[in-house]
């Protein structure tokens, strides 16, 4: 499926010592992502994408892995432009493997290869972990993800570790929906669930979900189930920023004990389908405000 691409990447490092040629063909092969969490593996790696879906919303929610201004944006990530993706002549595609409609005709324009971090039999991180790697085989940067995947463990241990000793409030990592009537709360078995467990971060909604996502959409009124929590809102700006303005006239949401008591703190927007390095941040910012506190939203 990628014969093309490694093509490329041999023609590219023939004349170079091993490890020097790996990183160099990196470089030069010619890759577009479809994928948001493919072109965070990417650039994760030292691999900057040519194009990519959307990217003004990668942008919003990758600020941890920037993209390069040189990057085209593609348009919508499930109605990308293929004319001018074809006018770009990249050698791979990196594509969610929940595509389907435009398979065909991507398939004409460069190989494709697929990333699977859901319905995977694996657990989100172990997801991540295969899917980075996968596209470190691809580019040829194995050791790359190793030192990403190293880097994630110590960041995670070392939260871990920080927090043993103490007993916390948990937290409710949720999205607060525009109607001011509704959060989306993440619970275990998603990609946000099983950071916080890794890292020894009590999440405080412990109710199941259907969801194999491990998020539910739940009134505001529930979150009395879990009084003695902090709520952590991820920000996700003229959404969040009309959640808050019915937010602050509603009285069930002031009454709110984690409310009332000012336990409320915000995030920078997040892409819960991300990979390795979304999970690092999270982990950093919710160990950030265990640590100093929380700090009202206002």
């Amino acid at each position: 499926m990628t014969r093309r691409a490694f093509a490329a990447l041999a023609l590219a490092g023939a004349a170079l010592p091993a490890d020097t040629a790996r990183a160099d063909a990196a470089r030069r092969v010619r890759i577009a992502a479809l994928d948001w969490s493919g072109a965070e593996a990417l650039l994760a790696l030292g691999v900057a994408p040519v194009a990519v879906a959307d990217s003004a919303g990668y942008r919003r929610q990758f600020a941890h892995a920037p993209l390069p201004s040189s990057a085209a944006d593609l348009g919508g990530r499930w109605q990308p432009n293929l004319e001018l993706l074809a006018s770009l002549k990249p050698d791979l595609l990196i594509v969610s493997s929940e595509r389907g409609p435009d398979e065909a005709l991507e398939l004409r324009i460069a190989p494709r290869l697929a990333m699977s971090l859901h319905g995977t039999g694996l657990s989100p991180l172990a997801a991540a972990e295969a899917a980075l790697r996968r596209v470190a085989s691809a580019v040829r940067r194995e050791a790359a993800a190793e030192a990403v995947i190293v880097e994630a463990a110590r960041v995670f241990d070392g939260i871990a570790k920080s927090l043993a000793a103490s007993i916390r409030p948990g937290l409710i990592v949720a999205v607060l929906e525009p109607d001011g009537r509704h959060v989306t709360v993440h619970a275990k078995g998603g990609l946000i669930g099983e950071t916080m467990e890794r890292c020894g971060i009590r999440n405080a909604w412990t109710r199941p979900t259907a969801s194999i996502w491990g998020f539910s959409r739940i009134g505001i009124e529930r979150l009395a189930e879990a009084p003695e929590a902090r709520i952590v809102f991820v920000d996700q700006g003229p959404r969040t920023r009309r959640a808050l303005r019915l937010l602050a006239a509603s009285t069930l949401w002031q009454s709110l004990p984690q409310v009332a008591a000012g336990r409320v703190a915000r995030i920078p927007d997040l892409f819960p389908f991300g990979g390795l390095p979304t999970a690092v941040r999270l982990a950093r910012e919710l160990d950030s405000i265990v640590a100093r506190g929380v700090v009202h939203a206002g």
